[in-house]
């Protein structure tokens, strides 16, 4: 029998794909869990839509990096904290805050995970972090003043 998978499944396969299964395996795990569907001709052009469509978001993100890129490096963005006298954060800046910041400043929507930093900032000052979506890579400039 033919499923699709709706969920990833170490050591067998990822999301969206299709695969042969036992028709007892799919009847009695695979479908009662809710991790994959039949493979219908209806279910296999959704998820080819939904994939095209997720390929075509992708490719407009790496293109307004692209077209951004200088400004990302030089500029950057400007995230204002809480410190105490010496400079030190009293929270830690993640990747979260640095998606905020970015969608604000710049309308560049991107994920968490596509944020790479070695640890949270929880020091005033210039830092970088890393953007890596697709095989486009941005160093990102991140300025961190008082609030």
């Amino acid at each position: 029998m033919k499923i699709i998978l709706l969920q990833s499944v170490k050591n067998f396969g990822q999301k969206g794909a299709i695969k042969e299964v036992a028709d007892g395996y799919a009847r009695n795990f695979l479908f009662p869990k809710k991790i994959a569907i039949p493979a219908t001709a209806t279910s296999i052009k959704n998820i080819e839509y939904i994939k095209s469509a997720k390929t075509n978001k992708q490719d407009k993100t790496v293109k307004k990096i692209s077209e951004n890129k200088h400004d990302l490096e030089s500029k950057g963005i400007i995230i204002k904290a809480n410190t105490n006298k010496e400079g030190h954060l009293f929270a830690g800046i993640g990747a979260d805050i640095i998606v905020k910041a970015l969608e604000e400043q710049t309308n560049l929507k991107i994920q968490e995970k596509n944020i790479n930093i070695n640890h949270k900032l929880k020091m005033i000052g210039n830092h970088f972090a890393e953007i890596t979506i697709g095989k486009e890579k941005v160093k990102l400039k991140i300025r961190i003043e008082r609030e």
